[in-house]
């Protein structure tokens, strides 16, 4: 398997017009397989956003159900705000912004207005 490598703090940063790296996957550990995936996470301590693009080894079970634990929300600051994880050669690269990816990025602005107007 190879995939897109990719890490980024801006929603765009991982576009396929981009210069992205390719990673050749190696082997999956054992009872799992490799995918790829690509995430947006929205960190809400540091008001940021991370995009990252990358193999994943996922156990043969998650695999099977189409739950993937990359796919959620580790804890309440980190947020898994889009997740895909795919099954063919780069398939992983982000797809051109749409609305959901500009409405993502100004979330923090709105946020700061919000707060600003209603202290």
């Amino acid at each position: 398997m190879t995939c897109y490598k990719c890490h980024s703090k801006q929603i765009d940063g991982c576009l396929k017009n981009k210069n992205l790296t390719q990673r050749d996957c190696g082997h999956p550990s054992r009872n799992a397989e490799w995918s790829c995936f690509y995430s947006v996470t929205y960190d809400t301590t540091t008001d940021t956003i991370i995009v990252r693009s990358d193999c994943i080894d996922v156990p043969h079970e998650e695999h099977s159900m189409k739950v993937f634990s990359i796919c959620k929300s580790p804890n309440d600051k980190l947020i898994i705000k889009e997740c895909r994880v795919c099954d063919s050669y780069l398939c992983n690269p982000a797809a051109l912004p749409n609305i959901s990816h500009v409405t993502l990025a100004f979330v923090p602005f709105a946020f700061l207005i919000t707060k600003s107007f209603f202290h």
